[in-house]
């Protein structure tokens, strides 16, 4: 399928080995203690769903009718601000920039995004509703950009607060970096175990490593479904208002919802956010595994499909991530 990559990026992502990062044998290396700060931001965190999506003021596709709504500003534990936008035709698109926070004022300057958003009012942050000034600038691409103002006037917002207190909400909710990953591919069909274990390039993870070495062990995989394989992953962020976020090289993010599937906090559950970035490698009931160690974390996903030539193939893929 077209988002095949994002199953792999997911997988990755959100698949905590059982070990640390540095030494993941199959015996089960021993562990550092947990050593993650909190993220710089991490107070700073919140959620404001908006109760009537905002039309843009300003498009530059000539076509207001069919321009984006606005419904959704995330600020993430590590400074960064996602957009949830609903388009004409029902689906969601986002774009994730970085920000500077000064107060309850956050200000972008990036390739996709330009402006502030200020929560304003006494207590902007802990009220059920508030009021937010709007005022950015939201590029797709060169030709199309979308602006997006609440002027003098208010919008009402409905917040929702990051859960506190939680240790291992402390631990994940930050932005990861990928340090490298690990792909382990079994078919009887085939007769063919593949275990291979990949490094990341300037802090970047290359999906087309996964790509290739998958087509080299034989899963037959049809040109839509490798397209999606050849983005690069920048970085993951995990945020305590229940947003998986990938962020690529190329400005394009994936969203995915996440919960705890289990009352001890070891796994959590993936829900995509839009189902036309599905395939039939996600379902609802998917779950993956979160372990920490020191700085690291590792997160380990499985799975079963059948490919293009109806091989039955169990395939995991383990995330190494660090800050």
């Amino acid at each position: 399928m077209k988002k095949f990559f994002f199953y792999l990026a997911l997988a990755a992502i959100v698949l905590p080995c059982i070990t640390a990062c540095g030494d993941d044998d199959e015996d089960g290396a021993k562990t550092n203690p947990v050593n993650l700060p909190l993220p710089a931001y991490a107070m700073n965190a919140i959620e404001y769903m908006l109760a009537n999506p905002m039309q843009a003021t300003t498009t530059t596709t000539g076509d207001p009718d069919n321009a984006p709504q606005l419904q959704g500003i995330n600020i993430t534990e590590s400074g960064k601000i996602l957009l949830e936008l609903l388009m004409a035709d029902g689906s969601l698109r986002y774009v994730q920039e970085d920000a500077t926070i000064n107060g309850n004022t956050y200000t972008m300057n990036g390739n996709y995004v330009k402006g502030t958003v200020t929560a304003t009012g006494a207590g902007a942050r802990t009220r059920a509703t508030e009021n937010l000034l709007i005022d950015i600038s939201v590029s797709f691409t060169k030709l199309e950009t979308f602006v997006f103002s609440s002027g003098g006037s208010t919008v009402v917002v409905t917040v929702i607060t990051p859960i506190t207190g939680e240790e291992a909400m402390d631990r994940l909710a930050r932005t990861w970096k990928m340090s490298g990953a690990i792909f382990d591919a079994k078919s009887k069909a085939k007769d063919v175990k593949a275990f291979e274990e990949f490094d990341s390039r300037g802090g970047l993870f290359y999906l087309e490593d996964v790509l290739k070495e998958a087509l080299d062990q034989g899963i037959n995989l049809s040109v839509d479904e490798q397209q999606p394989l050849k983005k690069v992953i920048k970085d993951v962020t995990v945020t305590k208002t229940n947003k998986f976020i990938i962020n690529y090289t190329d400005g394009s993010v994936d969203v995915a919802q996440w919960s705890w599937a289990d009352a001890s906090k070891t796994k959590i559950t993936i829900r995509l956010k839009d189902d036309k970035m599905g395939n039939k490698f996600i379902t609802d009931a998917t779950q993956i595994t979160v372990a920490f160690s020191d700085t690291r974390c590792n997160m380990k996903l499985e799975t079963n499909f059948f490919d293009t030539s109806n091989s039955d193939w169990s395939v995991v893929i383990t995330l190494k991530l660090t800050i």
